[in-house]
């Protein structure tokens, strides 16, 4: 059989311009999934975030302060204080998004906070890709820092209330004129 060139069994013949569009075809397809796949992505690390600093603050509260060593004390607390899962889901999900610097120092933080003070001088909540999501107010770094700063100042609360009562039970000043 002939084909209408007259050469028998004529194959399609692959140009270089169709080679060129079949490829940047499949480009953009690729980069269109991976877009959208970054997008639906960018929620899921804002509740990450969400859910490691309200994890680390359950921690600190229930331990004076003091910052987690690793990541299975904070699971172990998380499990122990009824925490079944966080803000997306298991911990394990939060866990594999998020970095968590457990050499943090809590306590020299807290010595060091000014009550004027409006944002953390430290970083030690991060997600693990280097971005920067999270929900507006959730920023993990700045509820620690929030936290640390409010314990600071009921504590101060406290002990100045407590001076005020010992001086009322041991009798007080009085200025006479």
């Amino acid at each position: 059989m002939e084909s209408s060139d007259g050469s028998a069994n004529a194959q399609p013949q692959v140009t270089l311009r169709w080679l060129f569009v079949v490829v940047t075809a499949f480009a953009v397809i690729f980069g269109c999934v991976r877009f959208a796949q970054g997008v639906l992505e960018v929620p899921n690390d804002a509740y990450a975030m969400w859910a490691a600093g309200d994890v680390l603050i359950a921690y600190m509260k229930d331990h004076d302060c003091d910052w987690p060593s690793s990541w299975e004390t904070l699971a172990d607390h998380h499990a122990s204080s009824g925490g079944g899962t966080t803000m997306i889901g298991p911990f394990a999900e939060m866990r594999a998004r998020i970095r968590i610097d457990f050499s943090f120092d809590s306590k020299v933080v807290l010595e060091s906070i000014e009550t004027t003070d409006v944002a953390p001088d430290f970083r030690v909540v991060t997600l693990k890709d280097g971005g920067n999501t999270h929900w507006t107010g959730m920023e993990p770094n700045q509820r620690v820092f929030d936290f640390l700063k409010a314990h600071k100042i009921v504590t101060a609360f406290e002990d100045l209330t407590s001076l005020q009562a010992v001086g009322q039970n041991h009798g007080s000043m009085s200025r006479t004129q």
